[in-house]
């Protein structure tokens, strides 16, 4: 029986994103002279920046906001101040006590910016990477690419990653991806139609300019590179700008001179006395003022270490900020540019952290007009190819860990010139996907890290696979068995040796695989280039004719609206019938579930916000809420939607119609809780979701039992004139588990 564990990285994975708004807020102006003004916008939206496509031979890469893509240059991220539908802040993560995996944040109770991985309503931007679904990566070495993160500039530290935190844990379950100023995670692995949503966090407010790239190796040798590309996130303060504005030196230079009035004040107090939504942030946020002691009028634009932090409008002679602080201590000035009365200014640098207090005048002088200078500049990543001499010994091992229930990972090749990425999997007899996973990149020459779930592969063979980076000129891939049945509180260790030389052009696809890594969220994955079938291998395994079965990668349950007709349809992105999305009729498709989605509830899982899935020990065939190797991955969606058009949310509905056992949709809670149930078909009237704004969502999906279940897939709505809107009811068939698949005409193995 495969088990495949529900502690981390599959719980970590099960999360819900939640609505979106509509697409007309991309470009909300303001009247500022920010760096990325003049840019399209993204805020309180959708968005996967960047995402790689394969264009004219090499990559490019872009920001799909959306579900519309822009050039990545011309595009920025802002993360503005946003809040649920409770009054919760979704903005702002604070370190939470018990849980040391997130050391690297730099203690308990410090209070980050956040982009969150977990979306609630248009609270705030809802960001990932990924990667188009026509990338030919059966042409790339090992079928392996990645992004890299080559440089960052500005004020603060920038953190990626996925993490899970239940109850009882002693140690949650950590995925990192990219950091700013760690050079251990500056690559991270993709696969065609990747598409994840991480937590982002900035340790200070401000202007950041992220420089990326997308690399692989041709299987001919050669290495295939996109043009190092830039974009850009605005950390807090008013959303940039839709029009290009002069820069901050230049509406200074031309506003006008003059004696500088030892009234003008720049000060910056933490805030006592929260309003309206930020009563919700309280303890956490700060106050920025600038007073002229006249009745001018112009902008005080704000900065952090020298980096453009807010433009703040002054009105009546003063001007003020609420907002989220740096995490520690950090410089401010203020260059104020009078449109009405007043004469310019540029304050003195002063320090500030929450908990103090700090206050200049113009009676303490002018100071010089401010240029970027972080605390800590962050480092360049490599980008140089790398020729090994020979063959490249490494040991691995798995032990037990400080913590209850974890597992301590090393692998080790004692030479710092090794990059790379390595996937500890874990596999049921038989299966050619790993039951659970972990991912990690291995920067001068070694990967050491802390895995939780150690219960949960009891019994199941453990494997040590290796990928080099592309920019390995001519070095291969290596896979090391080290036991075939783990079992916890053991020790394992194993020596491998990658080999020195190109790829075979002999070795096929499917050879290639075993060696294969992504770091999706954390997720096992392998590239979808190795798993797809041809048109007519896919219509050949449907269950009827002309039925398609998807049994990989990315879809959505979408709901279109034209005029006042709503319909509900499938967009496949899984790449198994062609490269693209492509919207077809749901009853044209059959999902297919594969046996390594099977999951024993462990002792790891023991909360009552599990209890949904039955007492411990019992197996559920569980689809996470975000992509797996070798698993559909379905959402639904209704992004595209102008909700303008209509009076109220668009309602998903979800009957089963018929199955052996029970379907359940669950969600994840927001900063790591726990799950909560959406749909369940055993309990009447549990059948619905309701989208008040556009959303493109992913919840876990369970089946209690394997077989042949048909749901029914309905939405509705109701037009401004409160006219009903209906898609009707469209079967949607799933088959859960490789016997179900294989009586239906047999997705391959």
């Amino acid at each position: 029986m495969t088990r495949t564990p529900l502690s981390s990285p599959t719980r970590r994975l099960l999360t819900v994103v939640a609505a979106l708004p509509l697409l007309s807020l991309l470009n909300a102006t303001s009247a500022t002279a920010g760096p990325a003004d003049g840019k399209t916008v993204a805020a309180h939206v959708h968005v996967d920046a960047p995402k790689t496509f394969w264009k004219n031979g090499t990559f490019a890469l872009t920001s799909e906001i959306g579900g519309t893509t822009y050039p990545l240059a011309k595009t920025v991220n802002h993360l503005p101040k946003g809040y649920d539908e409770e009054g919760r802040p979704q903005y702002l993560f604070t370190v939470p006590d018990k849980a040391p995996e997130l050391a690297f944040l730099g203690g308990v109770g410090k209070t980050w910016w956040m982009a969150p991985a977990e979306q609630a309503r248009n609270a705030t931007i809802w960001a990932g990477f990924g990667a188009d679904t026509g990338i030919p990566a059966n042409t790339f070495r090992d079928s392996s690419f990645s992004l890299d993160l080559l440089d960052v500039d500005g004020p603060g530290q920038v953190e990626f990653f996925s993490w899970y935190h239940d109850e009882g844990q002693e140690y949650g379950g950590l995925t990192r991806l990219l950091s700013s100023h760690d050079l251990a995670y500056r690559s991270s692995a993709l696969e065609p139609g990747s598409h994840n949503h991480i937590t982002t966090l900035f340790s200070k407010p401000g202007h950041y300019r992220l420089t990326f790239r997308t690399t692989a190796r041709h299987v001919n040798g050669s290495l295939i590179t996109s043009p190092p590309t830039t974009m850009d996130w605005q950390v807090g303060g008013p959303t940039p700008s839709a029009q290009a504005t002069p820069s901050t030196e230049a509406r200074y230079n031309a506003a006008p001179a003059g004696q500088v009035p030892a009234s003008y004040t720049f000060a910056i107090t933490d805030e006592k006395s929260p309003e309206g939504q930020d009563k919700a942030a309280a303890g956490r946020l700060s106050r920025w003022r600038f007073a002229t002691g006249d009745r001018s009028t112009g902008t005080a634009t704000v900065l952090i270490d020298g980096y453009h932090m807010a433009d703040i409008p002054v009105t009546n002679g003063v001007g003020q900020l609420v907002q989220l602080p740096s995490v520690d201590a950090a410089r401010y000035q203020v260059v104020y540019t009078p449109t009405s009365g007043g004469v310019r200014w540029i304050s003195p640098e002063v320090t500030y952290r929450r908990g103090g207090s700090a206050q200049t005048t113009a009676a303490q002088g002018t100071g010089t007009f401010p240029q970027p200078r972080p605390d800590r500049p962050a480092p360049a990543a490599p980008r140089d190819e790398v020729t090994v001499a020979a063959d490249r010994p490494y040991t691995a091992t798995v032990e037990p860990g400080k913590y209850k229930n974890t597992m301590r990972v090393t692998v080790d090749f004692k030479d710092p010139a090794i990059r790379g990425f390595a996937q500890l999997g874990f596999y049921d007899k038989g299966e050619k996907y790993p039951t659970a996973s972990w991912f990690g990149t291995i920067h001068q020459g070694k990967w050491e890290t802390v895995i939780e779930g150690a219960d949960s592969v009891q019994g199941l063979n453990a494997r040590l696979g290796f990928v080099p980076h592309a920019t390995m000129k001519n070095l291969r891939s290596h896979q090391l068995n080290l036991t075939d049945s783990y079992e916890v509180g053991r020790t394992y260790a194993g020596k491998g040796v990658a080999p020195r030389g190109t790829t075979d052009p002999a070795r096929t696809p499917s050879a290639r695989h075993a060696a294969h890594l992504s770091s999706y969220s954390g997720a096992d994955a392998a590239p979808a280039a190795l798993v797809q079938r041809s048109n007519t291998e896919a219509v050949a395994a449907a269950p009827a004719p002309g039925r398609l079965i998807l049994d990989k990668g990315h879809l959505d349950l979408q709901a279109l609206l034209t005029g006042n007709t709503l319909t509900a349809k499938v967009k496949d992105e899984t790449g198994i019938a062609g490269p693209g999305a492509v919207q077809r009729d749901i009853a044209t498709v059959a999902l297919g579930v594969q046996n390594h989605a099977k999951t024993t509830r462990t002792s790891s899982m023991s909360s009552k916000n599990w209890d949904f899935l039955g007492p411990i020990g019992s197996v559920n065939y569980i689809l996470p809420a975000t992509q797996k190797a070798g698993l559909i991955w379905p959402g639904y969606s209704t992004e595209t939607i102008d909700y303008s058009q209509l009076n109220g949310p668009v309602t998903l509905t979800l009957d089963k119609v018929s199955g052996p056992g029970d379907v359940k949709l669950f969600a994840m809670g927001s900063l790591g809780t726990g799950p909560s149930l959406l749909v369940d078909s055993s309990k009447p009237g549990m059948n619905t979701i309701s989208m008040p704004t556009a959303a493109h969502v992913h919840s876990g999906w369970v089946f209690s039992k394997p077989g042949v279940y048909d749901v029914a897939v309905r939405y509705t709505a109701k037009s401004k004139a409160n006219a009903a809107l209906d898609s009707g009811r469209h079967t949607l068939r799933i088959l859960v588990g490789k016997d179900a698949i294989d009586a239906a005409g047999g997705a391959r193995r």
